[in-house]
C-alpha cells in the first residue's frame, strides 16, 4: 500500500468519520477540525540542521517523521496527553510518554474509529490458545522451573520460544513477573501447609548449619525430623536465609528462635545438631530453648581424620594459635554453663580450628597446592616439547631438603601431610594438562571409571577417595614417569614438577595403608549420613566400633602408627564424657 499523505490522510479520515457518525450515530467533530490544513501548515518547519552533533563533517540526512493518525482525531496537548477533537467529548486521555495507545483505544472503542488500529492489534486475530489450556501449561513450566532450579525467565528465551512455536503453536510461557508472583504465593501456600503439618506433631529435632561461599556470603539453613502418623521419618527444610553481617552467636540464637516460634515448636524440640564452630555452639547450648545440644558425628570424624594425621601442613604462625585454641576448646564443656556474656566474649575473640579451616576451604575451589603448581608450571601454548636430554631432571636432584625425612627407615605421622601434598601435585599437574589428561584416560578406560581427584579440608571422606582412586592409577602413573622423556607437547616445568613428585615405594606403602585405614570412617559416615531413617540410633554402634578398631593392634607398623594417633584425636572430637546429656541420649537410642 503506498503511503498517504497528511492531505489524504485528512480527507480520508474525514469521510471515514462521517459514515461512521451516520451509521452510529455519535456526535460530530468540532467544525474545522478535520479540515483544518492550514493549521496544520502553521506548525513550525522542521529547521533542525542534517549535521550529525557527534560528527559534525559528516552530514546525515533526517529521516521525515510519519504523522500518525491520530492527530487528524486529537490534539498532543504534552508528551503525555492528549485532547479528542469529537464534538461533545472533549476528554483529555492520559498516556505513557512516547505511546499514544490510550488514546488510540478511546477513539476505537468510543467513536468506532478503526482507521487507526495498528496492523498487529491483537484484536484483529483470533484466539489462537486456550485460556485453560494455558494455565495449565504455564503451571507445568513454573513447576519445571521450580523443580530444575531454572532461571524465572527460561520459558522467554528465544531458542525456548521457537521450541514451543514448533511443539505448541500459539503458546507463550510465562514471563518472569509472573513465575516471581506465582513462586512467592506458592511459598506463602506451603509455610501455611506445614504449620498446619506441625501443630499435630508433639516432639521433633533440629539441624542447624552455618557455612560460607567462596564469595564471602554466609548462609544459614535450619532442618526439622520427625516421626509421622504412620511412623515414618520426615525431614523438611524451615528456613533458608542468607546471612548479613556478622554471624555472632547472639544474632544466630535470635534467628532460630524466631524460627521456632513461627512454627510454634517452643516446647516439642528433644534436641538439636550442628557443627562444632563457635558461634553456632554458644547459639545453641541453652536446652531450654534448644533441648539437647549434640554436635555432629560425621563433621567430627572428619576432624578426627583431617587433625589426627595432619593431612595439610600448618604454617608455623598458625600453629601457636592453634595451640591456645585447643586448650580452650578443652575447657569448653566446663564454662558452658557460665554467664552468656562471658561465653559471647571469648568466642568473639578467638576462633576454633574446624572453623577456619571451613571458611578457608570454602573460598578455594580445590587444594592450596594449585597454587603452588600454577606458579610452577607454564602454559601449554608455549615450547613444551624437551629440546635435548638435558630437560628431563631426576628427581633425586629436585627434591628438597625438607622433603628428604620422607625417605628415612622410621615413619612418623608426620611424613603423612609430605605424602599428600605430591599426591595433590601429581592429580594437578596431570589434570590441568589436557596432553596428561588424555594420556592417562586411554590408559584407564575402560577398567577404571571415573578421574583423579584431589582431597578438600571440610569435604567428608575426600582424602580416602582422592587415595583409592590413585591406587588405582598407580600402574599408569608409573608409566606415565616412564614415558615422560617421549611425551611431545610437555613443557619442560611440567615434567620437573611430575619428577619431583614421584612416589617411591614406601610411600605408595603409606598411600595403601592410609586408604584401608581411612575406609572405616567412610563406612562409617555413611552409616550417620543416612537420610531415609533416623541415624542417631546408629551413632553408639558406629562409635563404639570405630573405638574397637582403633584399640586393635596390628602387626603392620604404620598402620599401627596411624591408629594410634586417630585414637587421640577420636577421644577429643568423638568420644562423650560418661554422664553427659549427649552419652546419655547415645544409650537411650541404642
Amino acid at each position: 500500500m503506498m503511503k498517504r499523505s497528511a492531505t489524504s490522510n485528512s480527507s480520508k479520515g474525514h469521510q471515514g468519520t462521517t459514515r461512521s457518525t451516520i451509521s452510529t450515530g455519535s456526535q460530530k467533530p468540532k467544525e474545522g477540525s478535520l479540515t483544518n490544513s492550514t493549521s496544520r501548515k502553521s506548525r513550525p518547519a522542521d529547521t533542525t540542521s542534517d549535521i550529525s552533533c557527534d560528527e559534525a563533517d559528516d552530514p546525515v540526512p533526517r529521516k521525515k517523521a510519519r504523522v500518525s493518525l491520530i492527530h487528524t482525531y486529537a490534539d498532543k496537548i504534552s508528551d503525555t496527553q492528549y485532547k479528542c477533537k469529537f464534538t461533545l467529548c472533549d476528554k483529555i486521555i492520559r498516556c505513557s510518554s512516547g505511546s499514544n495507545a490510550n488514546i488510540r483505544r478511546h477513539l476505537i472503542n468510543v467513536h468506532g474509529v478503526t482507521e487507526v488500529k495498528l496492523n498487529d492489534d491483537p484484536e484483529k486475530h483470533d484466539k489462537q490458545f486456550d485460556v485453560h489450556r494455558k494455565a495449565i501449561l504455564d503451571e507445568a513450566a513454573i513447576n519445571c522451573i521450580i523443580v530444575d532450579s531454572r532461571p524465572f525467565g527460561d520459558f522467554r528465551k528465544t531458542g525456548m520460544q521457537k521450541f514451543l512455536t514448533k511443539a505448541l503453536p500459539g503458546y507463550i510461557g510465562p514471563h518472569e513477573n509472573v513465575v516471581r508472583a506465582k513462586i512467592k504465593k506458592l511459598y506463602s501456600t506451603k509455610m501455611l501447609q506445614l504449620q498446619e503439618e506441625l501443630y499435630e506433631v508433639h516432639y521433633v529435632c533440629l539441624t542447624a548449619d552455618l557455612w560460607k561461599r567462596p564469595k564471602g556470603h554466609h548462609y544459614l539453613c535450619m532442618t526439622i525430623h520427625y516421626v509421622d502418623r504412620n511412623y515414618r521419618n520426615v525431614s523438611k527444610v524451615l528456613s533458608f536465609r542468607r546471612f548479613h553481617g556478622r554471624h555472632l552467636s547472639s544474632r544466630i540464637r535470635r534467628h532460630l528462635t524466631r524460627v521456632i516460634n513461627r512454627f510454634g515448636l517452643e516446647s516439642k524440640i528433644v534436641a538439636i545438631v550442628t557443627d562444632n564452630g563457635s558461634d553456632i555452639r554458644a547459639a545453641t547450648q541453652h536446652s531450654n530453648t534448644f533441648g539437647i545440644r549434640l554436635h555432629c558425628l560425621c563433621h567430627g570424624l572428619n576432624l578426627v581424620v583431617k587433625n589426627g594425621l595432619y593431612l595439610w601442613k600448618v604454617d608455623k604462625k598458625k600453629d601457636v594459635s592453634t595451640d591456645s585454641e585447643s586448650s580452650s576448646n578443652n575447657n569448653e564443656h566446663q564454662e558452658a554453663s557460665n554467664n552468656e556474656l562471658i561465653v559471647d566474649k571469648q568466642l568473639n575473640s578467638e576462633l576454633d580450628e574446624d572453623d577456619d579451616d571451613e571458611e578457608e576451604e570454602e573460598t578455594l575451589a580445590i587444594s592450596s597446592d594449585e597454587d603452588d603448581l600454577n606458579s610452577e608450571m607454564d602454559d601449554e601454548s608455549g615450547d613444551e616439547a624437551p629440546r635435548n636430554d638435558m630437560d628431563i631432571i631426576s628427581s633425586d636432584e629436585e627434591i628438597d631438603d625438607n622433603d628428604m625425612s620422607i625417605y628415612n627407615t622410621s615413619f612418623h605421622v608426620n611424613k603423612i601431610s609430605v605424602v599428600l601434598e605430591r599426591c595433590r601435585k601429581i592429580i594437578n599437574t596431570i589434570n590441568k594438562s589436557s596432553i596428561l589428561y588424555e594420556f592417562t584416560q586411554n590408559l584407564a578406560n575402560p577398567d577404571i571409571k571415573g578421574n583423579l581427584s584431589i582431597d578438600m579440608r571440610i569435604r567428608w571422606n575426600s582424602t580416602f577417595k582422592m587415595l583409592n582412586k590413585l591406587i588405582k592409577y598407580q600402574p599408569i602413573i608409573t608409566q606415565l614417569i616412564n614415558e615422560l622423556p617421549t611425551l611431545k607437547g610437555i613443557s619442560s616445568k611440567q615434567k620437573k614438577v611430575l619428577l619431583k613428585s614421584q612416589l617411591s615405594n614406601e610411600e605408595w606403602d603409606i598411600i595403601k595403608t592410609l586408604s584401608v585405614t581411612l575406609s572405616y570412617f567412610s563406612d562409617a559416615s555413611d552409616m550417620l549420613s543416612g537420610s531415609g531413617y533416623p541415624s542417631y540410633a546408629t551413632a553408639y554402634i558406629v562409635i563404639n566400633s570405630l573405638k574397637n578398631y582403633l584399640q586393635l593392634n596390628t602387626p603392620n607398623r604404620i598402620e599401627q602408627i596411624v591408629k594410634d594417633e586417630l585414637k587421640k584425636s577420636f577421644v577429643h572430637y568423638v568420644i562423650n564424657s560418661s554422664g553427659s546429656p549427649e552419652h546419655n541420649l547415645l544409650l537411650v537410642e541404642f
